[in-house]
């Protein structure tokens, strides 16, 4: 299903009223019965306004914000590479950086400017090595892994993600 991850508990209706031809016959109590049986569960954190996530997903991303919001205070800026801006949204932290994904620094002027706001602004790192991302992000980002590896260091890995902290 396409819009399984952006459906709220109790807007599966909004859904079947937008594209009758898609859902007609469908009933929202039996599309929540056939997803909750299929692994999808209701996130449970305050921010997230009840998003429906595959179980596995919903745990991870449960077990990384609470990670983050008992290590850093509310305005600690943090920085998530290469991608999951998500973070940001459910830990309630700012990024270090005016972009909130590392890949979204595609020049080298923009990679030299986060690599400088890492060293300025010393943020928790949460560094995922593997993912949806195909890039090896440490090749093209060569600026910012250079400051990573010389001013921080590993602290915890949690959920397949690295967290670093400034040495």
């Amino acid at each position: 299903m396409l819009f399984r991850s952006f459906l709220f508990k109790g807007r599966v209706e909004i859904f079947a009223r937008i594209y009758p031809q898609r859902y007609m016959g469908w009933m929202p109590e039996k599309v929540l019965k056939n997803w909750t049986g299929d692994g999808w569960v209701v996130f449970d954190a305050p921010e997230s306004g009840g998003v429906w996530l595959p179980k596995g997903r919903a745990k991870s991303l449960g077990k990384l914000t609470r990670y983050i919001k008992t290590h850093t205070e509310p305005d600690d800026p943090i920085f998530i590479i290469p991608a999951q801006g998500i973070l940001y949204f459910l830990a309630d932290r700012p990024s270090a950086y005016r972009v909130d994904v590392a890949f979204d620094s595609i020049t080298e002027k923009h990679r030299r400017e986060l690599a400088d706001a890492l060293l300025k602004k010393k943020p928790l790192i949460i560094k995922f090595s593997t993912g949806y991302i195909d890039l090896d992000y440490e090749v093209e980002h060569v600026e910012e892994m250079k400051v990573i590896n010389e001013y921080y260091r590993l602290v915890d890995k949690v959920q397949g993600a690295e967290i670093y902290i400034p040495k």
